[in-house]
């Protein structure tokens, strides 16, 4: 948990908020991330995402996940958008991105599988907070406590095992295009509800109904297989 500092810290992480990044929106859930990431003492002017031994890259969510990340992949072809599973400690399972600059920005930040993205090592960013307040988020630019990370725009929901709701990961999209946002989180809503590991107990092809019932749900762009290239250009 957070070492809690003398004094009122929620105060002290909207004003830190609103020097760092003049937006007087100030949403309270970015706040009170901002919040935790003072107390857990990360340093906004230095990147530290550790990389954990022998990470468990196999799991069942990973698993679970790949066919749609990888048809998801297909589809983001060259756009800069990266497709990112985590574990529940924010530990990255999974990427997919096919484009090059994208690459080069996501591995300087060591946003790579074996990192972790938990707010205790990176604060405020789309992962970590999704994460740590079980909630879909979106953490755009200069949102992210971490000065490196601030290039990015960032949508990330949380994954609840089927039957007992327990959180299992993350599911993140991570672009550096702004203007994004909107359309970053209806996705990564649909394709968190698909990539969660299919309960024995639920009738066969229940989740796939399930998942099938979310993507239908989502604004018509997100769903179209170019969406992409409306909102990306």
């Amino acid at each position: 948990m957070p070492r809690h500092q003398p004094g009122n810290s929620l105060n002290a992480a909207r004003e830190l908020y609103l020097e760092a990044t003049n937006d007087p929106s100030a949403r309270p859930l970015v706040v009170a991330s901002w919040q935790r990431s003072i107390e857990y003492e990360v340093k906004s002017g230095s990147l530290d995402a550790p990389y954990l031994d022998n990470p468990n890259l196999d799991s069942p969510l990973a698993r679970a996940a790949l066919p749609i990340l990888n048809r998801l992949h297909e589809r983001l072809a060259d756009d800069p958008v990266s497709t990112i599973i985590t574990d529940r400690n924010g530990v990255v399972l999974s990427r997919k991105v096919s484009h090059e600059g994208l690459t080069t920005h996501l591995n300087r930040v060591r946003l790579a599988p074996g990192h972790a993205f938990a707010e205790r090592y990176v604060g405020t960013n789309g992962i970590g907070t999704a994460l740590a307040s079980g909630r879909p988020v979106v953490i755009a630019g200069r949102q992210h406590y971490v000065e490196e990370l601030r290039e990015f725009h960032c949508a990330a929901v949380p994954i609840l095992h089927p039957t007992r709701s327990t959180l299992l990961g993350a599911f993140n999209l991570t672009t550096i295009r702004q203007d994004s946002d909107g359309m970053l989180m209806a996705f990564a809503r649909s394709v968190a509800a698909r990539s969660r590991p299919r309960s024995r107990r639920s009738p066969r092809g229940a989740s796939a109904r399930s998942s099938t019932t979310t993507w239908r749900r989502a604004p018509r762009r997100a769903r179209d297989p170019c969406w992409h290239s409306t909102v990306m250009s």
